[in-house]
């Protein structure tokens, strides 16, 4: 599941018709934590034991909660 966040709720509606419009693509400079998360597990899913996609997901959830919101373009 993909998941949008913006300040608004239209910004967030966007962002996810953008997604859905360009394939996947979304604009770099928006990139929050939780979507660089989600792209990452998204392809690596195959890659991975299960036990270790669980272990970044329980990570993601437990201790990235404050920083997932965040966006990487201005870190």
């Amino acid at each position: 599941t993909k998941s949008f966040t913006g300040k608004t709720e239209a910004e967030a509606l966007r962002l996810a018709d953008e997604y859905v419009k360009f394939g996947g693509h979304v604009d770099p400079s928006r990139i929050t934590v939780r979507d660089a998360f989600d792209i990452y597990i998204e392809a690596k899913s195959n890659l991975i034991a299960p036990s270790t996609l669980y272990g970044y997901q329980s990570a993601a959830k437990n201790r990235l909660k404050s920083i997932l919101t965040t966006v990487l373009f201005g870190i």
